[in-house]
Order: C-alpha cells, then sequence, then structure tokens
C-alpha cells in the first residue's frame, strides 16, 4: 500500500527512543502552561468588579 504524501507513518515504524522522547515533552505542555499563567496572574493588579462594594462610598449615597 502506497504512502500519500503528507500521512503520518504506519504504527510502529518510529524508534522507541523518539516515541518516549515525543511523550515526555507532550507530557510537560500541561504543567509549563500552568506555571505561565499562574506567573503571569501574580503580576496582573487586582480590579475589583464595578458591582463589588469596596466600602468607600457611605450606604444609600
Amino acid at each position: 500500500m502506497a504512502r500519500s504524501p503528507g500521512r503520518a507513518p504506519p504504527c510502529g515504524s518510529a524508534p522507541y527512543s523518539e516515541v518516549r522522547y515525543a511523550e515526555i515533552r507532550l507530557a510537560e505542555c500541561p504543567s509549563d502552561a500552568l506555571r505561565v499563567a499562574e506567573s503571569r496572574g501574580m503580576r496582573l493588579p487586582y480590579v475589583p468588579d464595578e458591582d463589588e462594594d469596596t466600602g468607600d462610598a457611605p450606604p444609600g449615597a
């Protein structure tokens, strides 16, 4: 069976070490993304919502 261009090779044709390397790198992706998101979140200033009561104005004002 001829393979068309742009298609992945049949299963079993990649060496184990390459598959293992790809597995390790893919497993790192979610933890890296979470680490970056938390880091960026810590650097953002806190901005209260408009409907959040800040306690600055006296009640009924």
